[in-house]
C-alpha cells in the first residue's frame, strides 16, 4: 500500500474511493469497445442479474452505480441509448430502498428537529439538481459514448490522489 494510503473506517484506505474511480473509469473504457448488438425488450434474466451484481459493486467506495451499470450493459452488448435507458430504468427501486432504509434508521435512533431539518435540505437540494442537470444529460447524450464519463473519473482519481500526496505525512519529519 502507498504510504499516502493509510486505512480508515471500514477496513477501506484513504485511496479506495480512487481505485473506484479508476477501476470504474477501465470498465468503462473496456465495455464501450464491445459491438452494439441488442435494443429495446431484449433484457433477459442473466442480463437482470448481471446488472443487479454491478449496482453491488457500486456499494465500494468510488464506484459509480450508473456508470458501472452502464459498463455492464454495454459488456452485455446493449446498444449505448438501451445501456443508458437499463441503468436509468434500474436506479429507481434501489433509490428508494436507500431512501426508506436511511428514513427507517433516522426514525429509530429519534432524530433532532436540526437533524430533520438538514436531511429536507439536502433532499430538496438532490431532486433541485436532479431537475437542474437534465438539461446537461439531453447534451452529453447525444453521443452517448462512455470515454466522456472514464476521462472524467481518471481525471478525478489523479486530483484525488495528488491531493492526498500532497497532504500526507512526511515519515522523514519528526
Amino acid at each position: 500500500m502507498a504510504k499516502h494510503c493509510r486505512k480508515v473506517r471500514g477496513g477501506f484506505t484513504r485511496c479506495a474511493g480512487t481505485s473506484g474511480l479508476l477501476a470504474g473509469a477501465a470498465a468503462m473504457l473496456a465495455a464501450d469497445t464491445r459491438p452494439q448488438l441488442r435494443g429495446r425488450g431484449e433484457a433477459g434474466a442473466v442480463d437482470g442479474l448481471a446488472l443487479g451484481v454491478a449496482q453491488a459493486a457500486a456499494l465500494a467506495p468510488g464506484v459509480s452505480r450508473n456508470g458501472i451499470t452502464l459498463a455492464a450493459a454495454r459488456w452485455r452488448c446493449f446498444s449505448r441509448d438501451q445501456a443508458n435507458l437499463l441503468s436509468r430504468t434500474i436506479a429507481l427501486p434501489i433509490i428508494v430502498g436507500a431512501t426508506a432504509l436511511k428514513g427507517t434508521r433516522l426514525a429509530r435512533r429519534g432524530a433532532s428537529p436540526e437533524l430533520r431539518r438538514s436531511v429536507a435540505i439536502g433532499i430538496a437540494a438532490s431532486f433541485a439538481s436532479t431537475l437542474a442537470s437534465q438539461r446537461l444529460i439531453k447534451l452529453v447524450e447525444r453521443d452517448r459514448a462512455l470515454w466522456p464519463y472514464a476521462a472524467y473519473r481518471a481525471g478525478l482519481a489523479a486530483a484525488v490522489l495528488a491531493r492526498h500526496r500532497r497532504h500526507a505525512p512526511n515519515p522523514k519529519s519528526g
